[in-house]
Parts: structure tokens; C-alpha cells; sequence
């Protein structure tokens, strides 16, 4: 990042997920400002005093002033790990403030540079009349103009235009995600400062740029350790770790048992006087698993690589908040499929669903429970549809990916960090592993436990009709 040469770099939430002191050592190594109005580290005591950031900064470019202010979203808490010391403000208010500040002191362009999401950006640019940008991220938005250039969806013009009550407008963009594109804006602003135009598109860095030797040298370094880890044991299993997609497709299996209690584990964090976690459920697809059945010998150990194959796709592990009626939605859709291997079975951790495959597509769900988070003691409740629950998916899933177009009614979705890290650090915390099925999704027409009460409800419920059958006819004929 010091070789490109970077003016501003906003905070995230991933930049707190190995805690403060490291995000410290990075700020000390760059040559270039971090910037962030919604922070306060004053109660942190692994921060320096002053702080290496700044709520916002100014340049001088062309003999103008240029005024850059921070923020992030104050979901950071939750998603990662500052800790409790460090507080987060509505950027909304602290952005204000800054840009009120920069005004008086003669700066006329303002951008605001933050990870908060699209809507969040959106309302920034609205409510800040001094702005006249707003860069954001977090929500690995696309904004393209013109024909769609590769398989992400558009979500949007670049850039988009905030309409604010007065009449005037301000510009927002963001440029997806992983570096695959550039963004490229052109402004144009009057004597006086004032915005008159705003185009642009952003630049996908295709095979045609070439990359620069510098920088490959760089990643040709940084890459030799990256390798050895990848080889390097994490953790041993005394099980067979079942991936089989003849298996996870159709019903519950261990892996994917042990890979959706991975993904809460990263999650169970924040306790209060309210709940105990932020995040206890999730749903993970039979088909996103795909590394087949990891068998060794239980002295044998297994290798980050070997892990990692269990699901190659990127996917990061998303947080919604979404409506219990949509988790119906999602579990009976997710039990549409048994038949054909397809790979939209759920994987679950925190639920206990029960369902029938011998019931018509659509009708399958017999009953569904969720874990409660907001509770002294931890049980299981019958899935109410209109409360608000907190999930953690993958980002396929929950960009409606294997027909989870449900997902995307969410309330709410925070982008998370790579799916695998979760997987990582939760294999080696449990080694030796010894995952297990539980009976977290159980189908009542095959199973051996609910077949036989079943039977067993039908047998004593005509055994206790012919009784009083057998009673009335005694009765009839003793008249």
C-alpha cells in the first residue's frame, strides 16, 4: 500500500479482526493517514497517545483545497474484534460535524471516504449538504454503467446520484470488491468550488493491464510463507469428516455440522445484560460443500490446504438480519431438492428442523426451532415469523444463490471475512475433532425414532377405538 501510494485510507471492520494492537502496527508502518470521524480509542489503552489516525485531512491539488473525512460502520463492534474500549459513533453526526469544520477553515471540497454500505453512503450523501462525494465500501457494491462487463450483477449507475431536499446532489460510488476493479471518476467543479458534473466508470483489470514487477516481486516474497502455512498441520480428527455430496445433498452430515458451528463460533461475541451472543444461527448449502470425506487416522494430522478444499469458492460468511417467515421460506425450499442430489439441502447450526420428503415440493417443513441468543439460558423456540433473527450465511447464499432468493429479503447484511478463516481457527480450537450428527435436520418418514412413535400413535389410537367400540356394543346390549 506505501508503494502505491495511496492519499487516505478509510477504517473497516476487518481491520479490527485481529484486535487493536495489530491494526496499531500496521497504522505505524504506513506512509499514509488513516482516516476516521465515528472512533473514539481514548479508553484503548494498546492505542498510542496521540492517535495515528485522524478524523479527516486535507490536500492541496491544482491550488485547491481538498478535504477528506472518515468514517466506518459502527457495526464494527460486533463484526470483529476492537474490543470493548473502543466506541463507534453514527457517522451520520460525526461526518457532519467534520465537514462543518473543514468549511470554516476554507476547504470547499469535501469528499467523505468510508465502510459503513451502500445505504448507509446513500444517507450520508443526503444528509451532509457540505459533501460533494461520498467513496464507499463494505457492501462490495457494484455501480456500472452500460452493458454488464462480467458475471457481477450492476446494482446501480456510477455514479449514483443522492438527491438531497434542497436540490443539489452529491455523487456516490463504490468499485465491488478483491481489487478486480478500479474505480474512475471524473469531477468538475466551478471557480467557487461548486459541483457542476460527475462521470466516470470503473476500470476492470483484466488480462490487458500489465502488472507491474515491483509488485510481483513483492507478492512472489509475501507468498513463500503464505505456502508453508497452507502445509502446515491445523489439527487432527479422531472421525471421518463426511463431505460426500451423496451425502450432505440429501441429508445431515457432520461436516457440514462442524463447518455451520464454525461459522457461529466466529460470531459468538459481544455478550451483555440482553443476550449472550450476537449471532447463533446459520445455514450453510449440501452443495458448497466439496472436498469429499476427509479420513485419516487419528494420530494423522490434516493440513490448512486439505481443510480448504472443503468449500473453494470464496465465499465470505455473510450476517443478515431477517424475518422468521423467510427462514420457513428458506428451509422449505432447501428441502426441494432431495430427490435430484441437488445441492440447496441446508447444513444448520442452532436450528432443529423437522420435515417429510414423502410430502409434495412446498409442504415438506413439518417444524422448525432456533436457538435464542436474547435468553439467561440457551433453548430452543419455535421460529417466530415476524421477529428479527441474526444470520450468518455465505455470500452465494445470500445473494439468493442455489433459488435462497428468500435471503435476500433481509433486513440488513454485513459482508464478512473469508468463510475458510472461520473454518481455520475453529478446527484447530477443537482438535482433536470429533464432529458429529446430532439430529439437527431429521426426516420423520425415514427416521427410525419418529417412524416408530408414529406407528406406535397410530396402533394405540386404533387399539383405543376398538375398546370403545367393543364397550358401546356391551352397553347396547344390556338395554
Amino acid at each position: 500500500m506505501n508503494y502505491i501510494g495511496y492519499d487516505a485510507m478509510a477504517l473497516g471492520n476487518h481491520e479490527f479482526d485481529n484486535g487493536p494492537s495489530n491494526l496499531v502496527t500496521f497504522l505505524q508502518q504506513a506512509n499514509f493517514s488513516a482516516v476516521c470521524s465515528n472512533m473514539d480509542v481514548a479508553k484503548e489503552t494498546k492505542w498510542p497517545d496521540p492517535p495515528i489516525y485522524v478524523p479527516s485531512k486535507f490536500l492541496e491539488r491544482g491550488g485547491k483545497k481538498i478535504g477528506i473525512i472518515g468514517y466506518t460502520t459502527p457495526d464494527t463492534a460486533w463484526l470483529s474484534s476492537p474490543g470493548p474500549n473502543i466506541k463507534f459513533s453514527d457517522p451520520v453526526e460525526s461526518v457532519r460535524a467534520e465537514a462543518q469544520k473543514l468549511k470554516a477553515q476554507g476547504v470547499n471540497i469535501l469528499i467523505a471516504l468510508g465502510h459503513a454500505g451502500y445505504a448507509k453512503d446513500q444517507e450520508i450523501a443526503r444528509s451532509v449538504k457540505e459533501l460533494d462525494l461520498v467513496v464507499g465500501g463494505h457492501t462490495d457494491t457494484f455501480l456500472w454503467n452500460g452493458p454488464q462487463p462480467s458475471v457481477e450483477k450492476v446494482d446501480g449507475p456510477y455514479p449514483f446520484m443522492a438527491q438531497r431536499d434542497d436540490g443539489t446532489e452529491c455523487p456516490v460510488v463504490q468499485d465491488f470488491t478483491y481489487g478486480k476493479y478500479l474505480g474512475n471518476l471524473k469531477l468538475t467543479f466551478d471557480e467557487n468550488g461548486k459541483l457542476l458534473s460527475a462521470q466516470g466508470n470503473p476500470i476492470m483489470l483484466n488480462a490487458s493491464y500489465v502488472e507491474d514487477e515491483q509488485v510481483l516481486k513483492m507478492v512472489d516474497e509475501m507468498d513463500d510463507p503464505i505456502i508453508k502455512a497452507r502445509m502446515d498441520p491445523i489439527g487432527r480428527s479422531y472421525v471421518r469428516l463426511e463431505g460426500d455430496r451423496s451425502i450432505c445433498r440429501l441429508k445431515e452430515c457432520n461436516l457440514g455440522n462442524f463447518f455451520a458451528d464454525a461459522l457461529v463460533d466466529a460470531q459468538v461475541k459481544n455478550p451483555s445484560t440482553e443476550q449472550w451472543a450476537e449471532t447463533v444461527l446459520a445455514i450453510w448449502n449440501g452443495g458448497g460443500i466439496r472436498s469429499g470425506n476427509i479420513d485419516r487416522s487419528f494420530d494423522a494430522d490434516i493440513s490448512r490446504e486439505e481443510l480448504n478444499t472443503i468449500s473453494p469458492f470464496g465465499n465470505t460468511a455473510d450476517v443478515m438480519e431477517i424475518k422468521g417467515k423467510y427462514l420457513l421460506q428458506a428451509f422449505e425450499h432447501g428441502f426441494s431438492g432431495v430427490e435430484t442430489k441437488e445441492g440447496r439441502f441446508p447444513q444448520v447450526s442452532g436450528f432443529r428442523i423437522l420435515y417429510d420428503k414423502t410430502k409434495p415440493v412446498g409442504s415438506r417443513l413439518v417444524r422448525a426451532l432456533a436457538l435464542c441468543n436474547k435468553c439467561r439460558v440457551p433453548k430452543y423456540e419455535e421460529i417466530n415469523e415476524e421477529q428479527i433473527y441474526k444470520l450468518v450465511t455465505s455470500s452465494y447464499l445470500a445473494d439468493g444463490g442455489d433459488g435462497y432468493t428468500m435471503l435476500k429479503k433481509n433486513e440488513g447484511l454485513v459482508k464478512g471475512e473469508d468463510a475458510l478463516n472461520a473454518l481455520d481457527a475453529y478446527f484447530s480450537k477443537m482438535s482433536p475433532v470429533t464432529a458429529k450428527v446430532e439430529g439437527r435436520v431429521i426426516d420423520i418418514s425415514t427416521d427410525d425414532l419418529y417412524r416408530h412413535s408414529s406407528s406406535s400413535a397410530l396402533r394405540s389410537g386404533s387399539i383405543n377405538s376398538m375398546v370403545f367400540f367393543l364397550c358401546l356394543v356391551f352397553c347396547l346390549l344390556r338395554l
